[in-house]
């Protein structure tokens, strides 16, 4: 299975480019008052009475995903709370979708948080480390590797976050570190898995760690 799993990365994960770390820090938004506070309180009311009205499975995802598109801060604050106590995984891993698009510290910080990365339910962690890996915010380095490697942490969401580092933060000394030490690790799903993501990598040396494993 390994072998089959690194042929696979080295014919799809060699093609395309590398994913951009951004490693620097945005600045602080802009504090809201006045008027500017009341129309955004307002904006994410309207936002969540939508979200938590419609009865229509179909139609509150694709709000969720327009709301991504939008990319508006009340639109982010919305979508924060509305992810807060909820259970349903096709939502939440729409919102964290979301959320990756829309970007910025509290975004990023919501998803490497306990509500999300760090949350107690496996695949709620495992969608909120494929939305980081589609952000693509060095930010979420730390988080990913503290959860990555944690002996709690279930094999699935091990293989989420080694895919996330690889794409977000593939020129990080320790992230490569990582990947390769975990290449070896005596689970052969979680061998797979780390092949996969450092393929992501692109370097000489990530393909001469692929080469290896065959």
């Amino acid at each position: 299975m390994i072998r089959i799993c690194v042929v696979l990365v080295l014919l799809v994960c060699g093609l395309g480019a590398p994913g951009i770390a951004y490693g620097e820090e945005a600045p602080d938004e802009p504090k809201l008052e006045g008027e500017a506070l009341k129309a955004h309180k307002k904006a994410v009311k309207a936002h969540l009475k939508f979200l938590k009205g419609e009865k229509n499975k179909a139609l509150v995802i694709s709000q969720i995903e327009s709301l991504g598109v939008e990319g508006s801060r009340a639109g982010r604050d919305a979508l924060i709370k509305f992810a807060n106590r909820n259970k349903n995984q096709e939502q939440l891993r729409a919102i964290f979708l979301a959320l990756a698009k829309i970007g910025g510290k509290t975004s990023i910080e919501f998803l490497a948080g306990k509500q999300a990365l760090r949350a107690k339910g496996f695949m709620t962690q495992q969608s909120a480390a494929d939305a980081l890996g589609e952000a693509k915010d060095a930010r979420a380095t730390a988080p990913l590797l503290e959860v990555m490697t944690s002996k709690r942490t279930k094999i699935e969401v091990v293989g989420a976050c080694a895919k996330a580092l690889a794409q977000t933060a593939p020129d990080d000394e320790v992230v490569v570190e990582t990947l390769f030490e975990q290449s070896q690790h005596k689970s052969d799903t979680i061998r797979s898995y780390t092949l996969e993501a450092i393929g992501y990598l692109k370097t000489d040396e990530a393909m001469a760690r692929l080469e290896d494993a065959l």
